[in-house]
């Protein structure tokens, strides 16, 4: 792999960060999901060695520090959309009834 390869790659790999930022801003996972998989593929093929290249080369340098905080914010942000939906699906099973059926009590009663 060129240096110009691994950058190109970081280049789609960091697009590829806004745009699940927009689609978690606007909580279209499934969307978000897909896009952590490509993200996840272009990240296979940039491979260690690919890594190496971007960390001696200025450009590659220069473009991780400046993703570097991007990663960090798109983290957090899934981190607290995680969150609220955890807060949201247990909010919502707090008014399930476990253990409790009215026909079966309607039916055990003594007269």
């Amino acid at each position: 792999m060129t240096v110009e390869e691994a950058l190109s790659l970081l280049e789609t790999y960091g697009m590829l960060a806004g745009e699940m930022e927009k689609f978690l801003a606007d909580e279209k996972i499934d969307t978000f999901f897909e896009l952590q998989a490509q993200r996840a593929k272009l990240y296979a093929q940039l491979g260690k060695d690919g890594i190496a290249l971007l960390k001696q080369d200025t450009r590659g340098q220069a473009m991780l520090r400046e993703m570097e905080p991007r990663e960090k914010a798109l983290i957090f942000k899934a981190k607290t959309w995680l969150n609220r939906s955890r807060n949201n699906t247990d909010r919502v099973h707090s008014y399930d009834v476990h253990g409790f059926s009215p026909l079966g009590h309607i039916f055990n009663r003594e007269y």
